[in-house]
């Protein structure tokens, strides 16, 4: 998996990336540990770019993608990070020698990685409540499984035009079916239905498959005095168009003056920058605000007249319970913000380009402290560092 970080100040950026990467759509995947994911997209001007992701976009490798985008453009510039950003997805989505059947194979495997995901989801569910795989209530927990990511998917928003869509539905519904078949049994009706649905909203919703590439432009624009950072995900052809991404860029400002981002794999990156796992604090507050309600509703329940004790008290405590804890949870993370995250911040902000490589290398290093990293660091001039592996979070803080 990959772990890769950005980090801006006004001086500079420093982008930092791990070696290893999956290439490919099909199954098994193929993993390599010493493979590049940050390049440089001009010669003359500081503006790099690094990837994440899958390696290759319908077949062909990133790299050499970037390399003929780079060499196309010599010594043109953009204004902005955004125009550059916009200029090197322009150039992707018109790139040349992506053949009928290879987007047709796309749309197989974007569908066949999506499905993936709910089964596995299901075979964990399954386990878990002593259910045998291939049985009826199997197939209930793989409907609702369905369902579920049907309904998460309705609210991501819509990438797809219906005009786009019924295009790929018309030319590539063999694709759809070929995939949605090799979990579900069109005999059944109910789970087909659902099954369709899923690999419906699967290409249209504003959300990416497993098999999705992304990529970071980071930089100084031709008019950018500060750093600027923009970032695009990309599942590759899907009909006669790319489906990607809408732009988020972000720049430093002079009330801005630092952000640090992190890309893929970014659990380790929020520890340090919130002082917590995201994954251990998200269940902390779901125990939390369980424990509150069913605390406040059993102490009424035990203390009060049974004459109180009806359906509208009952609903009316648990309401005042969850204001308080959201007041509780808005102290919490005002306090994690300024006690954390701001300190952080304000420390990037302050550092030097080499030590902002060095604070880089610290936070990407937890992920994979046995592959190579790699480095490059912008600031008007475009420079180059190989990680040392000598640095540690509490060197590059201090």
């Amino acid at each position: 998996m990959t772990a890769e970080v950005a980090i801006l100040n006004k001086n500079a950026v420093a982008l930092a990336a791990d070696s290893k990467v999956s290439v490919g759509s099909g199954s098994p995947e193929k993993t390599y540990d010493t493979v590049n994911k940050i390049f440089t997209l001009s010669k003359v001007h500081p503006v790099g770019i690094m990837v994440y992701g899958n390696a290759e976009f319908m077949g062909f490798p990133w790299e050499t993608i970037i390399k003929q985008y780079r060499a196309n453009k010599r010594d043109r510039h953009e204004p902005t990070i955004d125009r550059w950003g916009e200029d090197f997805t322009k150039f992707v989505r018109g790139f040349r020698g992506v053949r009928k059947k290879d987007i047709a194979e796309n749309i197989f495997n974007i569908e066949y990685s999506m499905f993936s995901r709910v089964e596995d989801e299901t075979i964990i569910e399954a386990h878990q409540k002593s259910i045998t795989l291939n049985s009826s209530q199997y197939d209930d927990l793989f409907l609702n499984g369905l369902r579920r990511w049907n309904d998460f998917l309705s609210h991501r928003g819509r990438l797809m035009s219906d005009s786009w869509f019924k295009k790929v539905i018309n030319e590539y519904s063999n694709a759809l079916d070929a995939a949605a078949s090799q979990f579900v049994d069109s005999k059944n009706k109910k789970l087909w239905n659902a099954a369709v649905e899923f690999a419906a909203r699967s290409l249209m919703a504003d959300y990416f498959s497993p098999l999705s590439s992304g990529y970071v432009v980071a930089g100084f624009g031709r008019n950018e005095i500060f750093t600027a950072i923009v970032q695009y995900d990309n599942d590759g052809y899907v009909g006669g168009r790319v489906k990607s991404s809408r732009p988020s860029p972000q720049k430093t400002t002079l009330d801005n003056s630092s952000s640090i981002h992190a890309f893929a794999q970014h659990e380790i990156v929020r520890r340090f920058m919130e002082g917590i796992d995201p994954e251990y604090g998200n269940f902390l507050r779901g125990l939390f605000r369980t424990a509150l309600v069913q605390s406040n509703l059993s102490t009424f329940k035990r203390h009060a007249p049974k004459n109180k004790q009806t359906t509208r008290a009952f609903a009316a405590i648990e309401r005042a319970a969850l204001r308080h804890y959201d007041t509780i949870l808005k102290n919490s993370l005002s306090y994690r913000e300024i006690e954390f995250e701001e300190p952080t911040l304000e420390m990037a902000s302050l550092l030097p380009k080499d030590d902002l490589a060095n604070l880089a290398e610290a936070l990407d290093d937890r992920f994979h402290e046995t592959t190579q990293l790699q480095f490059l660091i912008f600031a008007h001039e475009p420079r180059w560092f190989q990680a040392s592996h000598m640095i540690r979070i509490l060197e590059a803080v201090v």
